[in-house]
């Protein structure tokens, strides 16, 4: 019998750093099409640097969620093209390094059980809440989480509660601080302010925001989330809350679709890693299993093709 297709550590990481300085090309080109006035170039610059970040982490993500190497990389080339946060967005930076924050808590919590180090990495989600109001929104994710692990009847180590409880106890603590005098709540309510009317103000809706993020990772996604939900994988759960959580905030305008679409779009991106096991599957059990190799080459360039094309179309939005 086949055995699925396998690549080296090594591989992966060769061809994830493909990815990474692909990325990197596109981004000069972003950079390059609109660029932003002097006062910001640096400030953009290192928001875009700090972007490529992100595809090692759907990488790392995606490898939890469906233990599967080529299944990762899949997912980091769909990422690749996920747009964040342009130079004309308030506060670009800070919300391109609150995405990264999220998904590093995202693994903290998935690697607690796992590492001796695991109190350290409670150091991401107080940054986190000292970078960006809206970590608020890692509440509702983790309790949604801990009631689904729950109903599955997941077990969850004493180790990941006590991360959550802290995270919870940080962010809440930040925010309340924050609010605390007349005049921190004056500075937290103007940042909330200029941040959120600034970015509604562009008008956004969720159709044109899955539009310029494209519908290959949109559909992927959701098709690759209707496959992990029945693994039931600890991983799939925490996503699926992040997911359900961000699209109903930005339904019911408590965030702004410009802020929240990027992190929906990169939890699509990972569920997108279980299309490709299910089509590895698929083709392992057909008579044209000899051509894996072929066909996930194939499948890997069109898939590229199609989101540059997608990209170059709708850059400039």
């Amino acid at each position: 019998m086949s055995e699925n297709l396998e690549i080296s550590k090594n591989q992966s990481y060769c061809i994830l750093g493909l990815l990474i300085g692909i990325s990197l090309v596109l981004k000069a080109y972003t950079y390059l099409t609109s660029p932003p006035t002097d006062l910001l170039k640096s400030m953009y610059v290192l928001a875009l640097l700090l972007g490529l970040i992100i595809i090692v982490l759907v990488y790392a993500l995606t490898k939890e969620l469906t233990d599967n190497n080529i299944a990762a990389l899949f997912a980091s080339s769909l990422a690749m093209f996920i747009p964040l946060y342009s130079w004309k967005t308030v506060n670009f930076l800070n919300h391109t390094f609150a995405v990264i924050l999220l998904l590093l808590t995202f693994l903290a919590l998935m690697y607690v059980k796992e590492t001796r180090y695991w109190r350290t990495l409670t150091v991401i989600p107080l940054i986190l809440s000292l970078v960006h109001v809206y970590s608020l929104i890692f509440l509702p994710i983790i309790l949604l989480y801990f009631l689904l692990t729950k109903l599955e009847k997941k077990e969850v180590s004493k180790r990941e509660y006590i991360f959550a409880g802290v995270s919870a106890m940080f962010i809440i603590g930040i925010f309340i601080f924050l609010t605390s005098t007349p005049n921190l709540l004056i500075m937290t309510q103007e940042y909330v302010r200029v941040g959120y009317y600034s970015l509604a103000a562009e008008n956004f809706s969720i159709t044109k925001a899955f539009l310029i993020a494209g519908l290959l990772p949109v559909y992927l996604g959701a098709i690759g989330a209707y496959y992990a939900i029945p693994k039931k994988k600890k991983m799939a759960l925490l996503m699926i809350s992040a997911c359900g959580i961000f699209l109903a905030a930005m339904l019911f305008n408590v965030i702004p679709i410009t802020i929240g679409f990027p992190y929906l779009g990169l939890m699509l991106a990972c569920f997108a890693g279980e299309v490709f096991v299910r089509f590895e599957k698929t083709i392992l059990t057909s008579r044209i299993k000899e051509k894996l190799s072929s066909l996930t080459f194939a499948l890997f360039v069109i898939i590229f093709v199609l989101n540059l094309l997608h990209f170059l179309k709708f850059i400039k939005y």
